[in-house]
């Protein structure tokens, strides 16, 4: 065993790379049916962050639409139709969603491929991974960061390749080349943050400012706990996003050395825990940051 995750220290990026080479140890090798629990701890990890961006992009959202929609009402341009409706994402925010959604296609594809299915079996997941990795590619956000529109295109590369194989040798082989396209969306999202919190903190410090002007010192002690707490939301996603990126990494990191590892149940339980955690504490951030806007 290459470490133990209930030794000390507890760092996390030593407990990813030791749970990131059990899978793809497990994964590279070919092993079948059922797939290894160290699997579920990486979708679990996956879902859970998926989750957690959801809450993110939906306080984010409010604040693009105000930026990219229609300036008055006095016409109707069918183009800005989804920053017209607070019931949907659209711009920036959709386009981050639409990559992790291609990404959790990736996951079902890798699924498939543990359990043993064949490359033919495997390849309508594939397609469908192909599908969403191009519809987020194919967004037009104008004025927004080029970092994730590029992010987005690497993966419908990766998906492509995939798309081509023909045998399982060959699909391992591009899962261990294209690894680190996985990471450059995560970096991208990341990235981003920076973007959101910029286009938050700017609308509700004009709203500060007119509420300063008014003499309503209530609203604006209230806007400034909520641009605090809109940073604090994002900080933590952003923490959340890190530990993804290290797992992938480390993934890539088992394809090329080809460790091999193993977890006990207490060890496997404890990862899981963190994960969850980590997601809860993002997702109770969303929640406060969305109370009493």
């Amino acid at each position: 065993m290459i470490c133990n995750l209930m030794s000390e220290p507890r760092s996390r990026v030593n407990r990813n790379l030791c749970f990131a080479a059990i899978f793809l140890g497990a994964l590279l090798s070919g092993c079948v049916s059922p797939p290894p629990p160290e699997f579920a701890i990486y979708q679990q990890s996956f879902e859970e962050a998926s989750k957690a961006t959801e809450d993110v992009l939906a306080s984010y959202a409010p604040f693009e639409r105000a930026i990219r929609g229609p300036l008055d009402d006095s016409s109707f341009d069918p183009n800005l139709a989804p920053f017209m409706v607070d019931d949907a994402l659209a711009g920036h925010a959709q386009q981050i969603d639409r990559g992790f959604t291609a990404v959790e296609s990736y996951n079902s594809v890798l699924v498939l491929y543990v359990n043993g299915d064949s490359i033919e079996t495997i390849k309508p997941q594939i397609g469908l991974f192909v599908k969403q990795a191009e519809t987020a590619a194919n967004m037009v956000v104008p004025g927004s960061s080029a970092v994730i529109g590029s992010a987005v295109a690497l993966l419908t590369q990766f998906a492509g390749a995939l798309l081509a194989v023909e045998d399982r040798a060959a699909f391992r082989d591009v899962v261990a080349r294209n690894s680190d396209k996985i990471i450059q969306f995560i970096h991208a999202a990341r990235h981003d943050s920076s973007l959101m919190y910029s286009a938050g903190y700017n609308q509700m410090s004009e709203q500060r400012s007119a509420a300063a002007r008014a003499d309503r010192d209530d609203e604006v002690r209230l806007l400034k706990e909520k641009q605090e707490e809109y940073r604090l939301l994002l900080a933590r996603w952003v923490l959340l996003l890190d530990d993804l990126k290290d797992t992938v990494n480390a993934l890539q990191t088992a394809v090329t050395t080809d460790r091999e590892a193993s977890f006990t149940a207490v060890e496997l339980d404890f990862w899981a825990t963190e994960l969850r955690e980590r997601a809860e504490s993002v997702r109770f951030a969303a929640k406060v940051f969305t109370s009493n806007l």
